[in-house]
């Protein structure tokens, strides 16, 4: 309460001064409102360009992300418990398994759980004949019934029939690396954390409209975005490719079955009980994934999202950190699906209400500065859709550039749309699993992983 209290007498002092010197210096009402909006939008564009060039601005940055080089020669020393939800899956669940029946670490030391609904037939017998296939004694299918019919709530389940140290979460569609397990057991050892984030990279570049800016999210979020809040030890962790002690989940009571962004939540629970977390990016090791079939499917897997992250931001559990920065840091980034769209529309319509209503000439040319902020994020999408292309052997076409600037604005609003669903569905109480369809659009897109 004392820190909540902190935080609301820091906002409010912030008003009243700038409402001191707009008095002093006699501005309008007008000219006021717009200083003070071009002042906010160029704190928020600055802060969310510096954490997209956070990893890139310091090679030391760049290194911390790369896992602890290897001798391949030690015993290894953590086992795995790979929990691997799946519903309505059957499509791509047989190609999941496959690839992590591929995964360089001693077959002992590790386990794969695949937990699937009872009344999911489909999905049950695709995974019984893979499993046949591979004849792998520690992968398993276990049948869930009951309530909650979500993923948070499969995992709580497979926590319970989890048997090793270190529990894994992956999405029914990955394709992981066959390094990673490796890489995450150093990283465990040698960083001395609880819980590793790996990279996520959807791939698909071409496929839809939206789809060069959606693997652009990712590309930035793992490579740069999530390395700069671990660092500040806020970390909402992402949906699967992340590695946490058992022990420590159990502690913070497991995943929340009422939660649509179970990932970010229990990441927020772990930061605050004093886990260490890190984030490790390297593009061979990077789990592939696909993005959303539709945009109708794209606006319904951001509306879960964007309900999840509100709801966090409710509960209030990042009130329980210990400084003003980090609350902040966390109040901004469960709030930032939000932000974000309606920033990147101010930043156009600002400069056009300033040049349609009276204000000063300084003041008018004053409330374009943002859209540099603009400008220099549609740079930084370019750069990294060359990056994916050359570093997974994408053979997109290079048009997908034209379309990541051309969409940029129809990206926002589709976005804008799934935040004002996800108001909408809080608002009515209405908390149900809207799945994404999978289709493997990712594996058909990569012609080979890097060696």
């Amino acid at each position: 309460m004392i820190r909540t209290m902190k935080a609301i007498i820091a906002i409010i002092t912030s008003i009243l001064a700038y409402i001191t010197a707009v008095t002093i210096l006699g501005l309008p009402v007008v000219s006021s409102v717009v200083l003070g909006l071009t002042l906010l939008l160029l704190i928020q564009s600055a802060f969310a360009t510096y954490t997209m060039l956070y990893s890139f601005l310091d090679k030391r940055n760049l290194k911390s992300l790369r896992p602890p080089k290897q001798n391949f020669a030690r015993k290894y020393e953590h086992t795995f418990s790979l929990l691997v939800p799946a519903r309505h899956e059957e499509k791509v669940i047989g190609d999941t398994l496959k690839a992590m029946a591929k995964l360089d670490y001693p077959k002992n030391l590790y386990e794969v759980l695949v937990l699937v609904r009872s009344d999911d037939t489909k999905t049950i017998n695709k995974v019984n004949e893979t499993l046949n296939q591979l004849g792998r004694e520690t992968f398993r299918l276990i049948t869930i019934d009951g309530e909650p019919i979500n993923k948070p709530g499969a995992l709580n389940l497979g926590l319970h029939f989890a048997q090793n140290e270190i529990v894994g979460v992956f999405d029914a569609e990955d394709e992981p690396h066959p390094e990673i397990l490796k890489n995450v057991d150093a990283t465990l050892t040698k960083r001395k954390v609880d819980v590793v984030q790996a990279g996520i990279q959807l791939v698909n570049v071409d496929d839809h409209w939206f789809s060069a800016l959606n693997c652009l999210e990712y590309y930035y979020w793992f490579k740069s975005i999530l390395p700069f809040f671990a660092k500040h030890g806020v970390i909402p962790l992402g949906g699967n490719t992340v590695f946490i002690k058992k022990n420590a989940v159990r502690e913070v009571g497991g995943w929340d079955d009422d939660c649509l962004t179970e990932d970010a939540d229990i990441g927020i629970k772990l930061s605050a009980a004093g886990c260490k977390t890190a984030a490790i990016y390297d593009e061979k090791l990077a789990t592939l994934e696909e993005t959303p079939v539709n945009t109708a499917e794209f606006i319904r897997q951001r509306t879960r999202w964007a309900q999840g992250y509100f709801k966090i931001l409710l509960k209030g559990d990042w009130l329980k950190f210990g400084s003003l920065k980090e609350q902040l840091l966390l109040f901004y980034v469960l709030s930032y699906m939000l932000v974000r769209q309606i920033s990147a529309v101010a930043m156009v319509l600002l400069p056009v209400f300033s040049l349609l209503v009276k204000v000063s000439i300084p003041l008018a040319l004053f409330s374009f500065a943002p859209a540099y902020f603009l400008f220099l994020q549609w740079g930084l999408g370019v750069i990294g859709l060359l990056q994916l292309r050359k570093n997974y052997n994408l053979n997109f076409s290079l048009l997908a550039v034209g379309d990541a600037l051309t969409f940029y604005f129809p990206y926002q609003l589709a976005l804008f749309v799934a935040s004002l669903r996800a108001l909408n569905r809080l608002n009515w109480g209405l908390y149900g699993w809207e799945k994404t369809v999978h289709l493997n659009s990712h594996r058909l897109a990569v012609l080979g992983r890097l060696g």
